[in-house]
């Protein structure tokens, strides 16, 4: 039978010690290696979120998204960005059993890394996380590496721009992110990378807006969609100002849809002499406000019972869609006499 001696039975106690420090030793080496490649991985992603100078591109390799074609035009989006995050400040890391969004059926990960990222935008500091995957390397030799499985996103319903109950052509800088001419809403909730989009809508070639800054911060939806006022174009101009002007052609068929109407028919008669309506003497200037028509310094002449007239006037009306998208006015008429 063996026997252990207290010295003997002392020094074994000791080398196990010095093994459990050992392994837990080499534990935390192997984890802070671990965690100071993850780091540099989510350095350089947040590096090319904010220098406006970086290529989006770049972020092909480093993140591993589950729609390869959305984040590609994200990516170009970026590229259009008015302003990129800045005072970015990558926090510490935990480490997590899963990541936070789906990742790629095509990928196999071996750990997750979730960090902390503080970031300033549009005048106002926020705070969100973002999960790195350690991608198993493939057949072939390919080593592992370190992706962003769970990066910084926000989201924009582009269709969801309408204008006069249209749906309007959304363009972030120069990029289209809406289908040109569609008639109907579907809704599609397209991720970006926090930043301000310049955003135009428009219903071409009539109607065009302004830049409108649309700041999309992680891990929120950019709702209700961004309000786009357009505005008449030199065609749209052409196109209202037309179609303000044959609506008094109405006039030489009766008064039912006539613009002027109220003006001209005789208080106490039953009807307006044949051939009332003699046209403008004076046509009309015609100006797009918004959604107004507006009709300045006109004259017409007409027919009363009791011989020819001629009246000033001035009116407006509104602004209408046609279902082929083409701009019209409304048979609601404001008109006033003027001295």
């Amino acid at each position: 039978m063996l026997s252990w001696s207290p010295s003997r039975r002392a020094l074994v106690g000791v080398l196990a010690v010095v093994l459990l420090v050992g392994v837990a030793g080499v534990a935390l080496a192997g984890r802070r290696g671990t965690e100071a490649q993850a780091r540099e991985t989510a350095e350089r992603y947040l590096r090319v979120l904010a220098d406006e100078s970086a290529d989006p591109s770049e972020l092909d390799e480093l993140l591993a998204p589950t729609d390869a074609d959305e984040w590609a035009l994200a990516g170009a989006l970026l590229a259009e960005a008015s302003s990129r995050i800045s005072d970015v400040t990558l926090g510490d890391s935990r480490e997590v059993s899963t990541a936070r969004s789906t990742v790629p059926s095509d990928l196999v990960f071996d750990g997750f890394e979730e960090f902390e990222v503080r970031y300033h935008l549009a005048g106002e500091h926020h705070r969100a996380t973002i999960t790195l995957g350690r991608s198993r390397g493939g057949s072939g030799g390919e080593a592992s590496r370190w992706l962003v499985v769970t990066p910084l996103a926000g989201s924009v319903d582009w269709n969801g721009a309408t204008w006069l109950s249209t749906p309007l052509d959304v363009t972030v800088g120069d990029v289209p992110v809406t289908v040109p001419g569609r008639t109907t809403y579907e809704p599609a909730g397209l991720r970006l990378h926090p930043a301000v989009y310049p955003a135009r809508g428009g219903i071409a070639p009539w109607f065009a807006s302004p830049p409108e800054q649309v700041v999309v911060v992680a891990g929120s939806a950019v709702s209700p969609a961004p309000a786009l006022r357009p505005a008449a174009t030199e065609e749209g101009l052409a196109a209202l100002t037309q179609a303000a002007l044959a609506a008094f052609d109405r006039c030489e068929d009766g008064t039912a849809y006539c613009p002027i109407a109220d003006l001209v028919y005789p208080a106490g008669d039953d009807r307006l002499p044949e051939g009332w309506w003699h046209g403008f003497t004076t046509t009309p200037t015609v100006t797009v406000d918004g959604t107004t028509v507006r009709l300045a310094d006109g004259a017409f002449r007409y027919l009363s019972p009791s011989g020819p007239r001629t009246v000033r006037f001035t009116g407006s009306t509104q602004v209408t869609i046609d279902p082929d998208r083409r701009p019209a006015v409304a048979d609601r008429w404001r008109i006033e006499r003027q001295p």
